[in-house]
């Protein structure tokens, strides 16, 4: 236990709100160096160890994070849970939940007295008879999706079999210099080892833009429902901000009134789809699936129970081990080329952390991404507040992730159907179908970009609708992407076809010179 860490959350909380001292406990293991090796400041030897177990509190409704706990090669097991829950009470605040991943930390779902399960996503305090609530971590849980959707298959709760082939049918058709869906790439079916341990793959296959491309080019409407359907499961679960983006409103705190119906009709339909949903060739439920029913029932009872605090919603994003990887991320990353510290190492880059916010640098292998990660640490923070801004080296922004060419759909506000008719492919110069609909994306971009010198290139989709004219951008947009005029649809046709017939259609290469 971080004793003295605990002894600046007394005194920070003793005087704040209860709502502010409820707090959610995540943990997981980080692999380290497995090497002996000396710690000169206490005169001892470490290791050799292989694995650093560390748990850290997060508040739910005040917006702190602070590691409490680490240990070498220590298993989570029930009797230190309740050890560390305790520790962490004494000193004022509330654990109402932990949040695990479904890997390591499944063995503890088993352990008499917690026997966790998709019916039973609770436990009771080891002093009283408040409920702890269990979150089984979604990042993990969408991984996991992927991947049997990848390996197997999956089959639906009405029969329906989904397997890669449909995306595999999807980039024959994609195909092109100009596609319906930048971001969804044939690597991304491809993914083995560490790079089945990066979630944006397997958001950006499971996305609501894969999955009106999919229903465009193969018209195949139960995937494309799914894929949505997952797509907007886990909006919910990963709200970040009390008010979202227009064009992301399932993103909003949970329990706020104007979504909340919304929220948790999606939520219900989501608990019947994982219910009736089976891997191919298995017949039971798996642990990733027991791990969302797990998540869907435990945020419905947790939220019923912290409105006793006076909550008024709750930022799901806070439910995750977002917070936990960036830890791992930031010790790994004060490694640079070689991210796995030595046991001392851990040690030394864990108390820079909760001194100064000394590690800017993120290791490469972080599987996660966090909106809030430039929040420092709570000791740290509070260090900075006492001495001079200068004496604290801050950790920098993170590159932001966002797709350039869909920003401007926060201008959305509007839904329309997945219901498009797909004409014939275009043989106009040559193009097909999916590579015309993506000049049409690129056309109506570019009027978008100058519309403030020159308006009469293009129209938002909400000014006019006429679905049958651009299916790619209406079906995307929710009233706010540019539809291209007929006028600069054909001039941009012209100027393709001009390219293509001196470059060809492999385009522009370097080292031909273009006079």
């Amino acid at each position: 236990m971080l004793h003295d860490v605990l002894l600046v959350m007394q005194k920070t909380f003793h005087s704040k709100p209860e709502a502010e001292r409820v707090c959610i406990l995540s943990f997981d293991e980080m692999h380290n160096d497995r090497k002996i090796c000396y710690d000169v400041s206490e005169d001892q030897i470490l290791g050799p160890f292989s694995k650093v177990q560390l748990v850290l509190a997060r508040g739910i409704m005040a917006g702190w994070k602070q590691p409490v706990f680490f240990n070498f090669d220590t298993t989570m097991t029930k009797h230190l849970l309740y050890e560390i829950i305790l520790k962490i009470e004494e000193k004022g605040l509330i654990v109402k939940a932990i949040v695990f991943d479904l890997a390591g930390s499944s063995t503890l779902w088993k352990e008499q007295e917690l026997e966790i399960t998709s019916k039973n996503n609770f436990f009771i305090h080891p002093l009283n008879c408040r409920k702890i609530w269990t979150f089984a971590d979604p990042p993990h849980y969408l991984k996991l999706l992927r991947n049997h959707f990848l390996d197997t298959g999956l089959v639906l709760k009405d029969g329906t079999v989904l397997t890669k082939n449909i995306v595999e049918e999807f980039f024959k058709k994609d195909r092109g210099e100009y596609k319906l869906c930048l971001k969804l790439k044939p690597n991304l079916l491809t993914v083995r080892g560490n790079e089945r341990q990066k979630v944006s793959p397997a958001k950006t296959l499971f996305s609501a833009t894969t999955a009106k491309a999919l229903l465009l080019l193969t018209e195949n409407q139960r995937a494309a429902e799914f894929f949505e359907f997952v797509d907007s499961f886990f909006y919910i679960m990963n709200s970040p901000k009390l008010h979202p983006p227009s064009n992301k409103p399932l993103q909003a705190g949970y329990g706020l009134e104007k979504y909340f119906s919304q929220q948790e009709q999606i939520l219900q339909n989501m608990k019947e789809e994982i219910n009736g949903m089976r891997v191919q060739g298995k017949k039971s439920l798996l642990p990733f699936q027991k791990g969302i029913l797990i998540y869907i029932s435990s945020l419905s009872g947790s939220w019923n129970d912290l409105k006793n605090f006076k909550f008024s919603y709750i930022l799901t994003s806070r439910h995750t081990q977002d917070s936990l990887e960036s830890l791992f991320s930031q010790i790994r990353g004060a490694g640079r080329f070689y991210d796995h510290p030595s046991s001392v190492e851990v040690i030394y880059q864990l108390r820079n952390l909760l001194l100064a916010n000394k590690l800017p640098i993120l290791s490469p292998k972080v599987n996660t991404r966090e909106d809030s990660i430039n929040e420092g640490y709570l000791t740290a923070d509070i260090l900075k507040n006492a001495f001079a801004e200068k004496d604290i080296q801050e950790i920098h922004d993170l590159p932001s992730e966002e797709d350039d060419l869909v920003a401007f759909e926060n201008l959305c506000s509007e839904e329309f159907p997945m219901e498009w008719k797909i004409d014939e492919p275009s043989n106009y110069c040559g193009m097909t179908f999916s590579e015309h609909e993506g000049l049409k994306y690129t056309a109506g971009y570019i009027a978008f970009r100058v519309r403030s010198e020159d308006s009469s290139l293009g129209y938002f989709s909400a000014e006019k609708t006429d679905s049958e004219s651009a299916p790619k951008i209406y079906a995307l947009s929710k009233g706010g992407l540019t539809v291209p005029t007929e006028a600069w649809l054909k001039i941009t046709e012209e100027m393709e076809c001009l390219f293509v017939s001196i470059h060809g259609k492999s385009g522009y290469h370097s080292g031909k010179k273009c006079h």
